[in-house]
């Protein structure tokens, strides 16, 4: 376990002084919070085997033709979302992601509109009937996501994600703060690494291009003695 220095972090000194009172010192708080962060690294999946410097790109402008897809999570307390963009190789590129701190619907649609209204999307809940996740569908369908839900399915979620990971086929933004956060963790469960295996697994085939609009030219209309001739 590494620390930062003392001179770039003043809370070391305080922290080893009583990392090494410990168990007779006065205080244990610290430790406490570092056994508990220790053993839930070690307990978690091994995500660190594969760097980030193998997927992490730096942030470009996606092109218009790039088929597109969303993913939504539904915490009790908090709403996340990812979108990932397929290129011409097949290499699927995640590119934006979104959090709110409460799940209060018409501001979550709003902020995930602003992606690209046209962005299918699909939705997996933590908790509730399945009944109640289809009508959770149904209310962010009425706010205008063209968003499904789908049952969500972990095991072969992950499967694609080391299988994309191990062929050079996933990337992702480096300015992709909170995915990179949970990715560290390890813990596959977690939201935004739920919204990624829900994209790999059923969001690839609900991958979308937003086709221009064709503008049909509209004929003049001549009034007047020849205006037969037109």
């Amino acid at each position: 376990m590494f620390l930062p220095h003392p001179s770039n972090a003043g809370w070391v000194d305080e922290f080893l002084e009583e990392a090494a009172a410990f168990p007779t010192g006065r205080y244990d708080d610290q430790v406490d919070a570092m056994t508990q962060a220790l053993i839930r690294l070690r307990s978690t999946e091994a995500f660190f085997t594969v760097p980030e410097s193998r997927f992490t790109i730096n942030p470009y402008t996606i092109p218009e033709g790039w088929p597109r897809v969303f993913a939504m999570t539904m915490m009790r307390d908090r709403v996340v979302a990812l979108w990932a963009a397929r290129d011409p190789n097949g290499t699927i590129c995640l590119y934006a992601e979104h959090q709110l701190p409460h799940t209060e619907p018409s501001e979550n649609a709003r902020a995930i509109k602003a992606q690209g209204d046209w962005i299918p999307g699909i939705i997996n809940c933590f908790a509730g009937s399945i009944a109640e996740h289809y009508a959770v569908a149904q209310m962010y369908q009425s706010l205008g996501l063209k968003v499904e839900y789908v049952a969500p399915g972990p095991e072969a979620g992950m499967a694609q994600f080391w299988q994309l990971l191990a062929t050079n086929k996933l990337k992702v933004f480096a300015s992709l703060s909170m995915f990179l956060s949970e990715y560290r963790i390890g813990d596959y469960e977690s939201p935004f690494l739920r919204c990624c295996q829900a994209l790999l697994l059923s969001g690839r085939d609900r991958m979308r291009t937003k086709y221009p609009k064709i503008r049909v030219p509209i004929e003049p209309t001549y009034h007047g003695p020849q205006s037969w001739m037109a």
